[in-house]
């Protein structure tokens, strides 16, 4: 990815999802990168729908998709961290909450997430986001309807 481009990753709970998803990302970059979340964005144009490895869905379907590409704005930032360096390296880094290996955000049905890197490393990098989630169907948390 060129320096100061950005790249990201939108997960969508559809508002008649029969589900809830606790979600987490990973962040690897091998520059310099400023990455964040930001939930509950209005989605401008669709990005393209990613495969899904889908270990944890008994059934096989998932409630929700995952794009990349979209063009989102607005929403609720969460706080921006810096990964990497300028002088290279293979960095990784967690969004979660807590610690980097904190607790996932509960997404509810009919919101979503964006995942966003930007290269600040004053050169071409690679960067890669993954995003993981489990789905609990919602008769399964009475104490989250």
């Amino acid at each position: 990815m060129p320096d100061n481009d950005t790249v990201g990753v939108l997960f969508i709970l559809p508002d008649d999802a029969e589900c809830y998803a606790f979600l987490d990302s990973l962040f690897s970059v091998t520059g310099k990168s400023y990455v964040k979340k930001v939930d509950k964005v209005s989605v401008n144009s669709n990005g393209t729908l990613t495969e899904e490895n889908n270990r944890l869905i008994s059934d096989g379907e998932s409630c929700a998709t995952v794009e990349y590409g979209a063009s989102v704005s607005g929403g609720n930032e969460w706080t921006e961290k810096v990964v990497g360096s300028s002088s290279g390296g293979f960095f990784s880094q967690s969004l979660s909450p807590g610690t980097a290996n904190g607790p996932a955000i509960i997404v509810q049905p009919g919101e979503n997430v964006y995942f966003e890197a930007e290269n600040a490393s004053g050169q071409s990098i690679d960067v890669s986001i993954d995003t993981d989630w489990t789905e609990i169907p919602l008769s399964e948390v009475p104490e989250l309807q």
